[in-house]
Parts: C-alpha cells; structure tokens; sequence
C-alpha cells in the first residue's frame, strides 16, 4: 500500500494538546479499517457504543 501526499487532509484542527488528543482518539475508534500503528489516547470503555454507531463522515 502506498500513501499519496496529495490526497492527504485535515480533518480537524485544535491547538490546546488535551482537546486534540481526545479529537485524535475519537477520529480513531470511528475509522474502520484504522491505519494507524497505535490507539493514541485511550477513551473510556462507555463511549465505544456511542462512538461505533456515530457516522464519522461529518468533520468535528
């Protein structure tokens, strides 16, 4: 699989650290296939049904 940098985007910015790593979180437990190498910051275990049956085309 190879990556093409310009079908690359943002999906979302946030410049304070702890709202951006729950961003980042979110964004992973939605994507499926996740192609990420690690789950970054893990969410509580309660979220999991709401976050799986939330569409995640919406950008936040």
């Amino acid at each position: 699989m190879s990556h093409d940098p310009n079908k690359t985007k943002v999906l979302t910015s946030e410049e304070h650290l702890w709202k951006r790593k729950v961003k980042e979180a979110i964004e992973i437990k939605q994507r499926r296939p996740s192609l990420n190498r690690d789950e970054g910051l893990e969410l509580p275990r309660v979220y999991d049904s709401l976050l799986m049956s939330r569409d995640p085309s919406p950008v936040m």
